[in-house]
């Protein structure tokens, strides 16, 4: 039982750094790309975290490459990103919430069923690091 939740909390406070970066990248991307007029919500969401994922990666090699990678500097402009994609966070939940997603149908709800099930414990293997020997070892100098 104890495993269980160790394991539970372990994905959990992986999932939700996940989440906070894909949250910053929609909110940078909604910021470059307001004038852009989407067909649809599912459009918008992919194109505005596709382009904030690439200025967020960007951001961080530039960083890296002056030598700037500090805890204080990644402290600031997390803050600072985090105020930036305040309003679009606002709109995008607002929008969710008039979307009503709960009161989809039985077949949309079997349809996203379906597509989360494969999808569900690649993210959950995805973040869990390495315990195999050959694995570990791979990442160990010599």
């Amino acid at each position: 039982m104890v495993a269980h939740m160790t394991i539970l909390s372990f994905t959990i406070q992986r999932l939700a750094v996940v989440l906070l970066f894909a949250g910053l990248a929609y909110g940078i991307g909604h910021r470059l790309l307001r004038r852009v007029d989407f067909d649809s919500f599912e459009e918008e969401l992919s194109f505005c975290t596709g382009l904030g994922l690439g200025v967020l990666s960007l951001v961080l090699f530039w960083m890296g490459l002056f030598g700037l990678i500090h805890w204080v500097l990644a402290l600031v402009l997390l803050a600072g990103l985090v105020a930036a994609a305040l309003r679009p966070w606002q709109c995008l939940l607002r929008r969710i919430r008039d979307k009503r997603p709960w009161r989809l149908g039985p077949k949309q709800w079997l349809s996203y069923a379906l597509l989360a099930a494969p999808i569900a414990p690649m993210a959950v293997a995805a973040l869990y690091p390495p315990h195999f020997w050959d694995a570990i070892m791979y990442h160990l100098p010599f």
